[in-house]
């Protein structure tokens, strides 16, 4: 028998489904593009892949924007917002709101606020925690494509928009070259602010880029009226190409080396030498995915010429501003500081830029870079993964800076002043190194649960935390004693030179 008191349970519990389907995320939008069929037939997600094809959609949108870049400023502000919101839709569907909420709430406290230290504050404080509630609403056990993806691009472009703005206000000798550079004067328009954020050039997955160089592109003044721009379409071309080429080897690559591998049991028994090295082989595989998505993005940033970066002596234009990946650096660098400087280089410039030179009131390099670092990994997501990685991070880093001080002063060289003939084998271990190193490293961003990590790592003895261990507690302090001897010796024979010269 159908109660009253069931039929209002129904209700009850079907209002309930609606809500947790509003706020834990929805299906992409424009669903009569049967992305669904297309992802079933690639044997992928249906998140994922829409979200590929919004980051390519830049290309055409792109082509287009060359038949309006001649329309004024706010033209293309609502050209570029309506194509955004258009991408935005078609990946996450009515979540999209989320993303558009964040904007209008940066909007409103700029009008309020003005160029303010309590704007910077709120906007810092607002956007971290805006995402940090939008990682824990949507968290599974595995990396998720909903509208939190684009919104930690968002997270910092607006936090950035309000130190810009901020530092347009300050007198301009307390301003360090980049800030000078970068500053707003005035406040921004609604149209600049949605514009922006919504630029399809780096709205999905990067690359960063500041208001400054936004407004002077959309103004035409980015590029001066000399410059010939043909050359753009050539390099974009090639980055196209170059995507391409990356999607078709990550894709096979992808089947053969999975971080989930490393959980099954024909791993766990192989032989360390084995485990390391696909450890390795697992995360240059799978880096490859964050490359396929900037380089898209790129050639996008380099067609519409928003990425120009001035001209050489020969008069040659440039258009490598917005680069987010060194492929040679990364490859075959020697340090992780290598890879530092050519993986995700414009958030790595960002957090450079707004976050660890604003603490040089610390006093102390490692703590900025600490809670540089620390920051980094709440903007990632909550998982314990994202935390442990940056902490291996910064004890390499520490260690690193540290033995190639102590080595560079024993030897009294340093390593890019080596002859070809030292440098090219000490590079060559080096690389290996870092890459088997990374391997391990790696890993806990990429299996994110603890429960999961601690086998992994536990399966390999924890190896280059060994290493690291030796360095600061052995192996370092042995170098400080030799340098210290060396430099003792090195000032006894100072005091005999200077003596018997003055004997004589």
């Amino acid at each position: 028998m159908d109660l009253p008191i069931d039929r209002l349970n129904d209700k009850i519990n079907s209002q309930f489904s609606k809500l947790n389907e509003l706020i834990v995320g929805g299906k992409g939008g424009f669903e009569f593009i049967r992305v669904d069929l297309l992802a079933q037939h690639l044997d992928t997600s249906e998140a994922g892949l829409r979200f590929f094809l919004g980051v390519v959609s830049g290309v055409p949108f792109a082509i287009i924007y060359l038949f309006l870049s001649k329309l004024s400023a706010n033209n293309k502000h609502l050209y570029f917002t309506i194509t955004g919101l258009m991408i935005n839709y078609f990946c996450f569907g009515s979540d999209c709101i989320y993303n558009l909420f964040s904007i209008f709430v940066s909007y409103v406290s700029l009008v309020t606020l003005g160029a303010t230290l309590n704007n910077v504050i709120f906007s810092f404080i607002f956007h971290t925690i805006y995402l940090s509630v939008g990682y824990y609403i949507n968290a599974t056990d595995n990396y998720d494509v909903k509208w939190t993806t684009p919104q930690c691009i968002l997270c910092l472009r607006l936090i950035g928009l309000a130190w810009d703005v901020y530092d347009g206000q300050q007198k301009e000798e307390t301003l360090s070259a980049d800030q000078l550079d970068l500053c707003i004067k005035e406040n921004p328009s609604f149209m600049e602010i949605f514009g922006f954020s919504f630029c399809f050039c780096g709205f999905l997955g990067g690359p960063q880029f500041s208001l400054k160089r936004y407004i002077r592109f959309t103004n035409n003044s980015l590029i001066p009226s000399e410059v010939k721009t043909a050359s753009r379409f050539v390099e974009s071309l090639k980055r196209f190409v170059g995507a391409i080429i990356m999607t078709a080897i990550y894709s096979t690559l992808d089947a053969m080396y999975r971080p989930e591998d490393l959980l099954k049991q024909e791993f766990l028994v192989k032989p360390f030498y084995q485990k390391v090295l696909q450890m390795g082989f697992v995360y240059y595989s799978q880096f490859l995915k964050y490359v396929v998505v900037w380089w898209f993005s790129e050639s996008t940033c380099m067609f519409v010429g928003l990425s120009f970066n001035g001209v050489d002596k020969d008069g040659k234009p440039s258009w490598i501003g917005l680069r987010n990946f060194k492929f040679r650096q990364f490859i075959t660098g020697t340090f992780f500081q290598d890879i530092i400087e050519s993986f995700n280089i414009n958030t790595n410039q960002w957090v450079g830029r707004y976050l660890f030179k604003r603490l040089r009131f610390l006093g102390n390099k490692n703590a900025s870079h600490a809670i540089t670092l620390l920051y980094l990994s709440v903007w990632h997501g909550f998982y314990i993964g994202y935390l442990i990685m940056f902490i291996l991070e910064f004890t390499q880093v520490t260690a690193e800076r540290q033995y190639r001080n102590a080595f560079s002063k024993y030897f009294n060289v340093q390593f890019n002043e080596l002859s070809l003939i030292k440098r090219i084998p000490l590079q060559l271990l080096g690389a290996f190194y870092k890459f088997l190193a990374c391997g391990f490293y790696v890993q806990s961003f990429m299996i994110l649960r603890w429960r999961k990590i601690k086998i992994v790592y536990a399966s390999v003895y924890w190896w280059p935390v060994v290493v690291a261990f030796v360095w600061f507690f052995a192996l370092g302090p042995f170098m400080q004693y030799l340098n210290k001897q060396k430099s003792s010796k090195t000032e006894r024979r100072g005091d005999e030179i200077s003596d018997k010269t003055k004997s004589e």
